[in-house]
């Protein structure tokens, strides 16, 4: 079976933002569930979270996203994509 283009490529997408703008509320309503810690309390989120379909391998990440707390799962519609949970803007 020929290499497609969608085999090499993967679309990181970087959930960037000043507390409380709802990045890991975000996050979890993309995963179904309780996937990134989202609260009232600020800041919440203290270390990123990367969000991957479980047929990407963990090499295929790029070095940095590699040492975060990695979260696979087994949505279609996510196959080719990669969600980033960062920390909030304001305090780092």
């Amino acid at each position: 079976m020929p290499i497609t283009l969608l085999d090499i490529l993967l679309l990181v997408v970087m959930l960037m933002g000043g507390t409380g703008v709802g990045k890991s509320t975000l996050l979890n309503a993309l995963a179904g569930g309780p996937i990134a810690q989202a609260s009232f309390a600020r800041p919440t989120t203290r270390d990123p979270v990367v969000y991957f379909h479980h047929s990407v391998k963990t090499e295929r990440l790029d070095p940095a996203l590699r040492v975060c707390r990695l979260v696979q799962h087994d949505r279609p519609g996510l196959e080719q994509k990669v969600v980033v949970d960062t920390p909030d803007l304001d305090s780092n």
